[in-house]
């Protein structure tokens, strides 16, 4: 990490790509824990594929595709807004969104670069926080993390972190939260379907939701070319503030997510990068 810093204040991110396809090569052929965390999802993308040299090549795209991710994560922080181009492929939609509702929770995954949804958007200065555990310096986006244009609300601090969460949304602000990774006990969790088998969703983001009366924005923000991202509103979830009380009754809404994350992956494969197995209940 320290010398892909180094090497992209330096010399830029066009030779950070072309050194980071050898670092990723190297990764995928001597560490075999790297190629399996990537074939929990890619087995259940592509279930036809077989060969070990059609998966090895399959593990080193989806994380070639992950390299170039933090890359830009942190071009975007040295060099600003103009160093990306970013554009809102259904801007109307989502305007409406904005000047609609005062607040609302902002639903992300773990496709394309989330930094640029949060970095590009005009939210008409309103205060944005995102829910993650903070990356220490030396991870992926932990230096660059202060730089970023939102609070972090760090969800191990239990009811002081959900407090945070609601009177965020009450205050007409947006929340920033993650669709597709658990945090805490299986209580909190929701199922729904995905890529042909059952999965663990967190119920946090549909009780937050429906307790503070606000809808739900799924938006998805991904690599479109070297320089070039596009911004989605992938659904737009209503909950209702009774059925979000339970897991059981706001699966329907957990379900809605589980969808249009499945029709982004069936669309554009390679930016899925949730390397755990979803599916293990």
């Amino acid at each position: 990490i320290k010398f892909f810093r180094k090497l992209i204040r330096w010399f830029g991110r066009r030779p950070a790509y072309h050194i980071m396809y050898f670092v990723v090569f190297w990764y995928v052929l001597t560490m075999p824990a790297a190629r399996r965390r990537t074939r929990y999802y890619l087995d259940r993308r592509f279930p036809g594929r077989s060969g070990r040299l059609r998966r090895f090549l399959d593990s080193y795209r989806l994380l070639c595709g992950f390299g170039r991710t933090m890359i830009d994560q942190f071009v975007l922080v040295v060099a600003g807004r103009g160093a990306l181009r970013a554009e809102c492929v259904n801007a109307e939609v989502l305007g409406k969104v904005f000047r609609d509702h005062a607040g609302f929770v902002l639903l992300n995954a773990h496709v394309g670069c989330w930094q640029v949804a949060m970095s590009y958007l005009d939210f008409a200065g309103r205060e944005v926080s995102t829910v993650m555990i903070p990356p220490t310096a030396d991870q992926p986006g932990g230096a660059e993390l202060e730089a970023m244009p939102f609070k972090v609300i760090d969800p191990r601090r239990g009811l002081d972190s959900v407090l945070a969460m609601l009177q965020s949304l009450r205050r007409g602000e947006i929340l920033g939260l993650m669709g597709d990774r658990v945090f805490g006990p299986e209580e909190g969790t929701v199922e729904a379907s995905f890529l042909g088998g059952p999965i663990k969703l967190p119920f946090a983001p549909y009780r937050l939701a429906g307790a503070a009366g606000v809808p739900i924005a799924v938006i998805f923000s991904y690599k479109t070319g070297f320089d070039r991202y596009e911004i989605k509103l992938a659904r737009l979830i209503e909950v209702d503030p009774d059925a979000a009380r339970r897991p059981q009754t706001c699966q329907p809404c957990a379900q809605q997510f589980a969808d249009a994350l499945e029709e982004f992956v069936r669309q554009r494969p390679w930016q899925f990068f949730n390397f755990y197995d979803l599916w293990q209940l």
